[in-house]
């Protein structure tokens, strides 16, 4: 038997691609069913881009999110509804947001309480889908009260207790006897990292190897343990125990790659305990990234070898942190290991001319290696600003930060100049601890992502058949005009919409003939499955905070004197367009739109906007189906399917049961126009398109009120937690800075929340630079490939270039 013998085996794999063996009966394709660890769910995770970490008590964070598939990187298209609270550091909820991610991405602004105390605050990102998961977002942020004057930059020395903390990270999580073990290692004094040489020894005393740590309090060593021997890391006259070593297992060792290899190569190794007891088993290597499975690779322990190697190809791995866990034949994990792999794909940005105008700098953006437009979040500061702490980034959020288990430290500051990979392996390794107690997260049952808000209720009607009756729902603040058809027991729900915050709604009964209807209408408030926890149930203390000392010297403020000259800002804005929306007609096929102009006195009492569309040139109308198509010259289109029919868009809504129509009367409408081709609404208006204006606001009871003497009823909601709209344009905060120096350190300039860059090409944009010598933008991005961008760019203003 040749123990010192290893075997190699080059993996070659694809997604749900199998490796098992035929009369393997656990493959990469039933794994994920009989492991509770494991799961076929696409999670999300999130990216926070705020214009800077340290804010003032009453500003307002401007932010831009991206939301990712967590495999990918590539934006989410599913996503809609997302939650951003805000609490403080006793866990209470002091601001929170509910806004609508349009295809992956959405930025707005929240303002901050003007009564806020000092101290750090944590912003949580999270979706009714994201709860599934243990997958938290939490980005922490500074908050100064103008009321306390000043803070000072000194510490406190007398509150340290000359503590030091040696921690131990065995790289599989697991220690094995007689076999050399990778052991990383962290040590700090009062929670600063400690640079510095030491032994390791066993309990005699002796000297079994030297070890040192770098600047960051990271290192490792190499070490055999021998059974039943315990051994120790001194430091100075302090001595840490080691963990324990295991009789029996396998541990995963990275091995050094050779630079620009194509391949990630790992071993898998054993003892002879392990390979006289499980002689025959075989023991499973998945690859996963949070139990997401990516490969399966069996491998059988036959008494033969000790050590596997493999041979990962880098093009057919994650992107960023992947997890390499082994199971045992109960399906139970016996070791695990974090590598990183670094696909080359982060996009690179140069700034390739600058023009000063007055108080303004225009700059010209160039992408270096990518050929599809990458769209990017701009924050403009002073480049000595105290108020931005690179404690994050879309690199850090997608492919790292997600997969560790301890979040505490600050992982930006490895992908900072001069990227070291070895280094960013030690720190991951540092923050992947784990006892193999998570709770399972292949579940049977799953919250449903959130699309929309819902309204839901039931109607009360006596000695009435309401079978062919509808629920409309009317929003004059949300531009929604919408009819549902009864369900079983008289109930209705209308979901997917899109309603504002503090917003009103209006829900009437209609009969088949558009006449509106008494009857009792119940509102179930059911408006969305997520709520908001008004105190955290998170381990804030497990995330990044930065020290609040350190970015604020002594200084004074004053945002009640005379006002900043109001500035006009240049920039590229992307319009966030809600999808039941539809944009001005101007905008989507003008060349193929003729107008109309209605004349009112043409209609009659009575008569509605079923009748203004009748008259139209080229529009069929049939009165008893209520069905609009169009005739496109000599041949009328051929129903059969629903495309068939005119798309009707009425004060920009397109209206979704022409039964509406029939409650509008026609002396409303002033104008209107066909798209006979529907050219600029793809497939919605393949039967051609009918715009219509009416003189206002569509109130469908206002004219049945006047005309009709049967009573009807109108039930009025309101949505007091709703969508927010985001502000348009960035608005500096009222605050004036009493030196050149204070304006140099917590001034901030502009925020360009979403910027389309061009390939191959100058992309300009406009910024406010206050009339300084330098800035920096801070800048994140993503395209729809999942190339990521984050970069900070130093500009001196001084001269043109």
């Amino acid at each position: 038997m040749r123990h010192s013998d290893y075997i190699i085996l080059i993996v070659f794999f694809f997604i749900n691609l199998s490796f098992a063996q035929e009369n393997n009966p656990i493959t990469s394709e039933n794994i994920s069913e009989q492991n509770t660890f494991l799961h076929k769910q696409h999670l999300e995770k999130f990216s926070l881009h705020t214009n800077k970490s340290v804010y003032f008590s009453g500003e307002n964070i401007w932010f831009k999110t991206y939301v990712a598939y967590d495999i990918t990187e590539t934006p989410n298209y599913k996503t809609s509804n997302l939650y951003i609270n805000i609490y403080d550091s006793e866990k209470k909820l002091v601001a929170n947001q509910l806004v609508f991610v349009n295809n992956g991405k959405v930025n707005g602004n929240i303002e901050l309480p003007e009564d806020l105390k000092t101290g750090t605050y944590f912003i949580e990102l999270e979706t009714n889908w994201n709860t599934n998961f243990e997958n938290t977002y939490i980005k922490s942020i500074q908050v100064k009260s103008l009321d306390d004057g000043f803070i000072d930059k000194t510490n406190n020395n007398n509150t340290l207790d000359n503590l030091t903390v040696f921690s131990f990270y065995p790289e599989s999580n697991v220690i094995l006897e007689n076999t050399e073990n990778t052991i990383y290692f962290t040590i700090t004094k009062n929670n600063i990292p400690l640079k510095l040489n030491g032994k390791i020894v066993n309990t005699n005393g002796d000297v079994i190897l030297e070890y040192k740590s770098g600047e960051n309090g990271i290192g490792f060593f190499k070490l055999t343990a021998s059974k039943g021997t315990k051994y120790f890391a001194t430091v100075n006259d302090s001595k840490f125990e080691i963990p324990s070593a295991k009789e029996s297992g396998l541990i995963i060792h990275k091995k050094k790659n050779a630079k620009n290899s194509d391949a990630i190569n790992l071993s898998i190794a054993t003892n002879k305990a392990t390979l006289d007891k499980e002689k025959g088993n075989t023991f499973f290597v998945v690859i996963h990234r949070k139990g997401y499975v990516l490969s399966v690779i069996p491998i059988e322990l036959n008494g033969d070898y000790n050590s596997f190697n493999l041979n990962l190809l880098k093009k057919d791995l994650f992107n960023g942190v992947n997890t390499i866990t082994i199971f045992n034949q109960s399906n139970q994990p016996i070791a695990e290991r974090n590598i990183y792999n670094d696909k080359k794909e982060i996009i690179k940005l140069e700034a390739t001319k600058t023009i000063r105008k007055k108080d303004s700098t225009t700059i010209a953006l160039m992408l270096k290696n990518v050929f599809t437009n990458t769209n990017v979040s701009i924050s403009v500061l002073p480049t000595e600003s105290l108020m931005y702490k690179n404690q994050n980034n879309i690199l850090t959020d997608f492919l790292v930060t997600p997969y560790l288990k301890d979040k505490t430290g600050n992982v930006a500051d490895y992908f900072s100049e001069g990227f070291n990979l070895d280094k960013l392996d030690s720190y991951i390794q540092t923050k992947s601890k784990t006892d193999f107690k998570n709770a399972p997260i292949n579940k049977k049952e799953y919250k449903n992502s959130e699309i929309g808000m819902k309204v839901s209720g039931s109607i009360i009607i006596n000695n009435v058949d309401i079978n062919s009756s509808k629920v409309m729902l009317t929003s004059q603040e949300n531009n929604i005009i919408l009819v549902s058809k009864l369900k079983p027991n008289n109930t209705f729900v209308f979901d997917s919409l899109l309603l504002k915050q503090n917003s009103a709604y209006k829900l009437s009964l209609v009969d088949s003939k558009g006449k509106l209807l008494k009857a009792v209408i119940k509102i179930k408030e059911e408006f969305l499955s997520y709520k908001p926890a008004s105190i955290s149930t998170r381990n804030l203390e497990n995330f990044y905070v930065d020290d609040f000392n350190n970015s604020i010297i002594k200084t004074e403020f004053n945002n009640k004197n005379e006002t900043l000259e109001e500035v006009l800002i240049e920039s590229k804005k992307k319009k966030i367009v809600l999808p039941d929306d539809y944009p001005d007609p101007k905008t989507r096929g003008s060349s193929f739109t003729k107008t109309y102009t209605i004349i009112e006195s043409k209609y009659s009492t009575g008569q509605t906007a079923m009748d203004v569309i009748k008259d139209l040139p080229g529009i069929l109308v049939d009165i008893q189906s209520t069905k609009v198509r169009s005739t496109r010259g000599a041949k009328s289109i051929i129903a059969g399917s629903r495309n068939d029919e005119v798309a009707i868009i009425l004060n920009g809504v397109r209206v979704s049961d022409f039964d509406l129509l029939r409650t509008i009367n026609a002396t409303e409408i002033i104008e209107a126009k066909v798209n006979a081709s529907g050219a600029g609404y793809g497939l919605d208006g393949f039967g051609g398109v009918v715009i219509l204006k009416t003189k206002g606001e569509i109130n469908p009871f206002k004219n049945k009120a006047k005309n009709n003497n049967t009573k009807f009823t109108v039930k009025k909601g309101n949505v007091d937690f709703g969508f927010t709209i985001p502000t348009e344009n960035y608005k500096e905060y009222d605050l004036q800075f009493p030196t050149n120096n204070s304006k140099k350190y917590y001034s901030t300039l502009d925020w360009l929340p979403s910027t389309d860059l061009k390939p191959n090409s100058d992309n300009l944009i406009t910024v406010f630079n206050n009339n300084l010598d330098e800035i920096k933008l801070i800048i994140n991005g993503q395209n729809n490939e999942g190339h990521l961008i984050f970069d900070v760019i130093t500009i001196d203003t001084k001269k043109n270039q």
